[in-house]
């Protein structure tokens, strides 16, 4: 089942943030008081999207928002993590696809990090293909 997250959600996402940090290998530290704000801030926006998935206790999650590039005002949907350990992965990026849809976005922005060759494939079975990399040098 798919939904929109709760206040309740929050200490779930907070564990599945810490979860996809770790498997990706994020090199900026993780603060989970920053992550509980992040997530609760993104619920209370208009221009933001928190889904999460699962039987009871949530153990997938989409987060989003609607912004714009630096080149264009044309709104942009843009996601802030995808987790799912329980098999709603696809089903997350197509409600998160829909919503796009429905705030006007003219696209839908996801990132995987290096090696995340699974996701990568889902991504590009659904229409979305490589338009960038970002590069991280820890000073």
């Amino acid at each position: 089942m798919i939904r929109e997250a709760t206040a309740t959600d929050t200490p779930a996402i907070v564990r599945m943030v810490a979860m996809l940090h770790a498997s990706a290998g994020i090199v900026l530290p993780m603060d989970p008081r920053i992550v509980s704000r992040f997530v609760d801030a993104l619920r209370a926006s208009p221009t933001g999207l928190v889904l999460v998935s699962g039987p009871s206790e949530p153990d997938g999650f989409l987060a989003a928002s609607v912004g714009t590039a630096s080149i264009a005002t044309t709104p942009v949907s843009i996601e802030h993590g995808w987790w799912s350990a329980g098999g709603d992965g696809l089903r997350l990026l197509r409600r998160y696809e829909q919503w796009a849809r429905e705030q006007g976005c003219f696209a839908a922005r996801m990132s995987t990090p290096p090696g995340a060759d699974r996701a990568e494939a889902i991504l590009e079975r659904n229409g979305f293909s490589m338009a960038e990399s970002a590069w991280v040098k820890v000073l």
